[in-house]
């Protein structure tokens, strides 16, 4: 498995509340034998969340995390991406 965070915009730092906010974006990639597809059906499957909500995705968590939300946008904010070999690209912000 592989984690990348994107940080787009970090506000200040309340060190008397011991807070601060940041927008990201967080991707993880991984492989799933399950998912393993016969290419002719196409060169990949990608959906947003309907699709996520349909497999298994790996649970992360921040310790000592206070509050997160995902951003409120008029587009979904979750892209998955199933290649034939079973690999997996999964995207939230």
């Amino acid at each position: 498995m592989k984690v990348q965070l994107e940080i787009g915009y970090m506000g200040d730092i309340d060190t008397k509340k011991m807070t601060f906010e940041i927008h990201a974006t967080f991707r993880q990639w991984w492989m799933d034998e399950r998912l393993v597809y016969n290419s002719s059906m196409g060169s990949k499957v990608v959906g947003l969340k309907s699709l996520r909500d349909l497999i298994w995705t790996p649970t992360l968590f921040f310790i000592n995390e206070k509050d997160s939300k995902l951003v409120v946008s008029t587009r979904d904010n979750i892209y998955v991406q199933i290649d034939p070999d079973g690999n997996v690209y999964y995207a939230l912000r």
